[in-house]
């Protein structure tokens, strides 16, 4: 019986090209974490301006919290600093996948990474098949491990 072994180059090439989609993968992840803090932003916005009332036995008077404002700003303000954070790694990202020099490459990855499109979809727009995405993923995932290496 013959077992297939990975040979160290086969080991290497397979460690490299993961760090090369984790490297992009940060741009899909990046991009969950700004939509989240966008909402946060608007619900804290929300209760920042929200005015209650109170009844009392002369009638109703309206009421806000001048602290409460203060502290939900410094709140939204810390929340668009970490925006502009992750924005700043989704931008190294495109701009790494910009690089590259064969534009189909730079397609796809971007459709995929950046786009948030499925492999499918990202096949069926750009006129190729499934497994003509799946290669050209494939060296550019080679090409994107050689800019990292060398930066």
């Amino acid at each position: 019986m013959v077992t297939l072994r990975e040979t160290p180059e086969d080991m290497l090439g397979r460690v490299t090209r993961m760090r090369a989609k984790d490297f992009l993968y940060r741009a899909r992840g990046v991009e969950y974490e700004i939509r989240a803090l966008k909402e946060s932003e608007r619900e804290a916005w929300d209760r920042a301006t929200r005015i209650t009332q109170n009844y009392d036995g002369d009638g109703a008077t309206a009421t806000k919290d001048p602290h409460k404002f203060d502290f939900i700003m410094e709140y939204i303000d810390t929340l668009v600093k970490l925006e502009a954070q992750l924005s700043a790694i989704r931008q190294e990202v495109v701009d790494t996948i910009y690089r590259l020099p064969n534009r189909n490459e730079r397609l796809v990855l971007k459709a995929y990474y950046v786009d948030f499109k499925t492999w499918e979809r990202t096949a069926c727009d750009l006129h190729f098949s499934y497994r003509q995405v799946m290669r050209i993923h494939a060296k550019a995932l080679k090409h994107i491990e050689e800019f990292l290496t060398c930066h």
